[in-house]
């Protein structure tokens, strides 16, 4: 057994000095306990929260969630462009597949650095569910939800950790640009029921979800094709996992939300 254990430490240490080294000593980063500790502290709130909330009345924080929306708004869209500036000056960068440079140019740093941020908005994401206990709409916090928002920390830590650049840039530049059009949404949502006539396009904002899903998955399939990429393949089994299990999610959910609920709303009228 002490053996076992043993060998369990070794592979750690010996993977915690196989990161990248330019991002070792980042915010989070060094050991994955700061992430596994905030998710862990982000599950409880799910579990404890609603019970807390259940004898008290619902927070009536409209201004806090237009706020914080539109924050999302602008750093989502600064990071979209921070990918998108950074990938387009470093010098030969493949669009399909590419392997992260070791290098300090500052291009890749830059890209480095924006991966790191778009870790970090993982967590200022846990307020999303933390705003639905607190207005006590716990139909909102599902399965997906809480999977999604506990998942996507970890997994961009992996990148963080290990592949800061490279390949990785699609899927995060991607979910950048989604998450403009979401936050916007939900900001415009906040402002109250006299903006409902402005809504009519929430089923295009789970649309352009499954549509980035799928195209992560393409992407990743391609990238796992071409022979001379030297993006590591064990990553891009994880993300292209990872992201498969998002889109049957998200299938489910757009079924579930769009495609069932009309055929039960025609079944009671016929009743």
């Amino acid at each position: 057994m002490s053996s076992l254990v043993e060998n369990i430490v070794q592979h750690y240490h010996t993977a915690m000095e196989a990161g990248d080294p330019r991002t070792a000593d980042w915010l989070f980063i060094s050991t994955p306990w700061s992430a596994l500790g905030l998710v862990c502290l982000y599950l409880m709130v799910v579990m404890v929260g609603p019970q807390v909330m259940k004898s008290r009345e619902a927070f009536k924080i409209n201004k806090l969630l237009v706020a914080f929306n539109f924050g999302l708004v602008l750093l989502s869209l600064y990071m979209f462009l921070e990918y998108i500036l950074s990938v387009s000056s470093i010098p030969g960068f493949s669009f399909w597949c590419q392997g992260v440079d070791p290098g300090s140019h500052p291009s890749i740093l830059r890209h480095a650095r924006v991966s790191w941020l778009f870790f970090f908005s993982k967590f200022v994401e846990f307020f999303d569910t933390i705003f639905f206990i607190l207005r006590k709409k716990n139909n909102q916090i599902s399965f997906l939800r809480v999977y999604h928002h506990s998942s996507v920390p970890l997994m961009w830590w992996i990148v963080v950790k290990w592949s800061p650049g490279g390949t990785s840039f699609f899927g995060g530049s991607f979910n950048c640009f989604v998450h403009v059009v979401m936050y916007f949404y939900y900001m415009l949502s906040a402002f109250g029921p006299q903006y409902r006539k402005y809504l009519w396009w929430k089923k295009y904002v789970t649309i352009l979800q499954l549509l980035q899903f799928n195209l992560d998955i393409i992407h990743i399939s391609y990238a796992m094709t071409i022979q001379d990429c030297t993006f590591p393949r064990w990553l891009l089994r994880l993300l292209f996992c990872y992201a498969l299990t998002l889109n049957i999610l998200f299938i489910n959910f757009y079924y579930q939300e769009y495609a069932n609920r009309p055929a039960e709303k025609k079944e009671l009228k016929s009743r």
